[in-house]
């Protein structure tokens, strides 16, 4: 019966112990070789393709600033809305008392 236990506690040490270092040993080694390919497809885009790089740098440009825009609009529509709420909202309660 302790012998069973033995066993069982070993083999379950060794499992885990080689599967979460070949697992951790694999993540690393896959995120090293997409750094790596990630590196080299940019390098290879910056230089063979360099307008690409303008184009995709002036649209995000675009695309981010029109976001942040919307958003400033949105905050001060918001801040308007709650004012004018707010004094349309006392003017019927004071005349309401």
């Amino acid at each position: 019966f302790f012998f069973f236990f033995f066993f069982f506690f070993f083999f379950l040490f060794f499992f885990f112990f080689f599967f979460f270092f070949f697992f951790f040993f694999f993540v690393s080694l896959f995120f090293f070789f997409f750094l790596l390919f990630f590196f080299f497809f940019f390098f290879f885009l910056f230089f063979y393709y360099y307008y690409f790089f303008f184009f995709f740098f002036f649209f995000s440009l675009v695309f981010v600033g029109t976001i942040i825009l919307i958003d400033i609009f949105r905050a001060i529509n918001g801040c308007l809305e709650v004012s004018f709420c707010r004094k349309h909202f006392q003017s019927i309660s004071l005349s309401l008392s």
